[in-house]
């Protein structure tokens, strides 16, 4: 094995992570932040109209008003068709004819964060080249004055048209008599209700957990984030046709538990989706497990590596025509389904690899080899962020490199939180544990 010493920074722009602007409440996003968002868009963007939805947080309402107020004051009708998956959202503003998407979210962020993700009038996520242009102008842009002469339209019966399309491309599982019973953690976000309407009207018997969102509970002790009460669940009963699944507040993300209760590894459910698939190729993030990549590595499988952040395994999935990606959080996209990640998407991709196979998920992957690794995060200011790019701090990374040829070193800037991430990942976790506290305390 080689060693891997990647020290990253996401992007140089100084509001846009990797996945949209996101911030706490009444922080980073104030009224007038949002203004200046909104009227970044409108002008970067030239719209006649823009599509907007979100997830379940108290503040997502809010937010949703003060853009379209403000994009109202450049004469730009508004499409808001409410509470929403993110696929759901980028799938409507191709549908729905938007020059824009917005998605107000924060993801898995408790909910006094919140944020937001950009679409193009494709559907996909807005291109780099043009949220720095966005950024550029947040801080220069004159405001729009005057009165308020857009078109605000609320249209909450626009998801049909996604549910219509993802039942046309499951259709097929209605057919398969022997369906397993499925445990499904909403996290009392925005993917719930479309969730239970599908899996119903496909035949599938339901044990739903966290989907009363109140404003409050987004995320909290739940969902993708943490699976301890989903694994409580299944495991009182050890049934072989039980499955569990988990999403985050917006629902692109879905993690998968066995009939055990064990949380399955996303290294290893994404290996899984590549055998069944029976593709060559497939993406993934520097982030991916070296065991799940030396078991795809034996079938014959390469793992084609990206920078974190899932909108950089969308980009290597549509350069190379790959038919799967993505990344060990739960960040899944199968373009011949879908060319955005979903998670109710992988959830149903998942149960039809069970379904056809005739195994549980627990066969499916228990022989694919899970390294042990250990995560820390740094809380960090940007200048400390900044310090993992300065030469003696890659001189050091280097020294511990050299050290642990074995072990692969991983330290990089979240786009999303101020914090620094650190995994070490190796076959000996006691090793991983020192050289990740080694890097921790040099921060």
């Amino acid at each position: 094995m080689s060693s891997h010493r990647v020290v990253i920074i996401n992007n140089d722009m100084k509001y846009f992570g990797t996945d949209g602007i996101r911030g706490r409440v009444g922080g980073l996003l104030t009224e007038e932040f949002l203004q200046k968002i909104a009227s970044a868009i409108a002008t970067e963007s030239k719209i006649k109209r823009c599509v907007i939805g979100g997830d379940t947080r108290a503040s997502t309402q809010w937010i949703t008003e003060i853009m379209g107020k403000t994009f109202s004051l450049y004469k730009i009708q508004i499409m808001n068709i409410d509470v929403v998956s993110t696929a759901a959202l980028a799938y409507m503003t191709e549908r729905l004819g938007g020059c824009v998407g917005i998605m107000v979210t924060a993801s898995h962020n408790p909910h006094d964060w919140n944020g937001v993700k950009l679409f193009d009038k494709n559907g996909e996520k807005m291109g780099e080249d043009r949220l720095l242009q966005i950024e550029q102008l947040i801080d220069t842009q004159i405001e729009a004055t005057g009165s308020e002469s857009g078109e605000i339209k609320v249209n909450i019966s626009a998801i049909d048209k996604w549910i219509d399309f993802l039942m046309l491309k499951f259709s097929h599982l209605k057919n398969y008599k022997d369906k397993p019973k499925i445990f499904l953690d909403c996290a009392n976000g925005s993917g719930g209700d479309v969730a239970i309407k599908i899996l119903g009207n496909l035949g599938f018997e339901l044990d739903i957990l966290n989907n009363s969102p109140d404003g409050y509970n987004i995320n909290e002790k739940c969902g993708a984030t943490d699976t301890g009460l989903l694994e409580k669940r299944i495991k009182a009963f050890k049934d072989e046709k039980f499955i569990g699944f988990a999403f985050d507040g917006d629902a692109d993300r879905c993690v998968a538990v066995n009939h055990y209760g064990d949380e399955i590894a996303g290294d290893a459910l994404l290996a899984s989706l590549a055998v069944h698939l029976d593709v060559d190729k497939m993406a993934s993030t520097i982030l991916f497990n070296l065991g799940a990549e030396e078991y795809l590595k034996a079938k014959g499988i390469e793992v084609i590596k990206t920078k974190v952040g899932d909108k950089y395994v969308l980009r290597a999935v549509k350069e190379k025509s790959l038919m799967l990606g993505g990344e060990p959080n739960g960040h899944i996209v199968f373009p011949s389904i879908y060319k955005n990640g979903d998670g109710l998407i992988t959830l149903l991709m998942t149960l039809e690899m069970v379904l056809k196979s005739g195994k549980c998920l627990h066969e499916i992957t228990k022989d694919i080899p899970i390294y042990p690794s250990k995560n820390l995060n740094v809380v960090a200011s940007r200048n400390q962020k900044e310090k993992i790019q300065k030469p003696e701090f890659v001189a050091f990374i280097k020294s511990l490199e050299a050290s642990n040829p074995n072990y692969k070193i991983i330290t990089r800037p979240s786009g999303t939180e101020d914090i620094i991430r650190i995994t070490v990942e190796g076959k000996n976790k006691k090793k991983c544990e020192q050289i990740a506290d080694i890097i921790a305390k040099c921060l």
